[in-house]
């Protein structure tokens, strides 16, 4: 916690790397003077890192850690802490979720990894259909006043209650309905959501991006590096992406690196 949140550690590693980027992109520029073109590429590539040697000043530990004390102090919004799914759904089992804003109806909506808890007045657009709170993988249309998709019916994977209303999400344990096992019919689970006062300092010793199939062993989704953090953007906290490997780089995704 304490390295993430005062950016102390890559600071004196970041400052001898960029030294000796900076001493490399002269040398190449002095013996390229000859050559036009290629002293331009190396112009190209190397006044940007220059700029930014210039610029970077490292935080003294000290000052990192007081940084680092001042931030957690002002880490004191509860997180919405949801357990208790079926195996299949396990990517979300324990996720804290944070509080992005409202939708149109007023109800509060909250997100965690790619998925959102949001409450849906009519999911299909029916006035006689009944409001539920639906645990989904898109965000819910924040300009529309029912059937927060637009699909025009209501889903048959997404996990959902028909407990609580748009006054806020069902604290406790309720039943809900979701996909289990390798089906394709829902099943009712007792899921339970409470409210967890030091959320958002937990948020940052829990890593995402693993799940648990079903007949499997513990799995990296696609699109996530192999040790995740997530965002604290009221606070602007990046969240914070490793790849690790016994021989370098893991390039578990092509397209993440």
């Amino acid at each position: 916690v304490y390295v993430v949140l005062g950016q102390a550690f890559f600071s004196p590693w970041a400052d001898q790397f960029d030294m000796q980027a900076m001493r490399t992109c002269s040398r190449a520029s002095r013996g390229m003077r000859m050559w036009g073109r290629l002293t331009a590429i190396v112009a190209h590539l190397c006044i940007p890192m220059l700029a930014r040697v210039q610029a970077f000043v490292p935080l003294s530990w000290e000052k990192a850690y007081d940084r680092a004390e001042q931030t957690l102090a002002r880490m004191d919004k509860p997180l919405l802490l949801v357990e208790g799914t079926c195996r299949r759904q396990s990517f979300v089992d324990g996720g804290l979720f944070q509080k992005h804003g409202t939708t149109q109806s007023g109800a509060p909506y909250f997100g965690f990894a790619g998925h959102f808890l949001y409450f849906d007045p009519h999911c299909d657009g029916d006035v006689r259909t009944q409001g539920r709170w639906v645990l989904a993988e898109s965000p819910p249309i924040l300009d529309r006043q029912s059937d927060l998709d637009a699909d025009g019916n209501c889903s048959l994977t997404d996990p959902y209650t028909e407990a609580g209303d748009a006054g806020g999400p069902p604290v406790g344990t309720e039943e809900w309905q979701m996909l289990c096992g390798d089906g394709k019919n829902l099943s009712s689970v007792n899921l339970t959501l409470r409210m967890v006062p030091q959320g958002e300092k937990l948020a940052l010793l829990r890593g995402v991006g693993w799940w648990h199939p079903e007949g499997g062993w513990y799995t990296l989704r696609k699109w996530w590096y192999i040790g995740n953090t997530l965002p604290i953007p009221r606070l602007g906290l990046p969240s914070l992406n490793i790849q690790d490997a016994a021989a370098g780089f893991r390039a578990t995704w092509p397209e993440v690196t």
